[in-house]
């Protein structure tokens, strides 16, 4: 079950910086963060986005999803 949860908090983490991307500039504005930031943020992700797409697939076929 441990690794059931590291595999859905991976998932989430993507999903999070995907939506972080999308964000404007002013909104980042308006709740304190910088392009830089949030630049920042997204470059933790590249590495795991390899291993997103694998767990990915893995997490939807243990569920029954795939």
């Amino acid at each position: 079950m441990q690794y059931l949860n590291r595999i859905l908090l991976l998932c989430r983490q993507h999903q999070t910086r995907q939506q972080l991307r999308n964000i404007p500039r002013l909104i980042l504005k308006d709740i304190g963060k910088t392009q830089y930031q949030v630049d920042k943020e997204l470059t933790k992700s590249s590495a795991k986005n390899i291993i997103y797409k694998g767990v990915s697939h893995l997490y939807q076929f243990i569920v029954g999803r795939g």
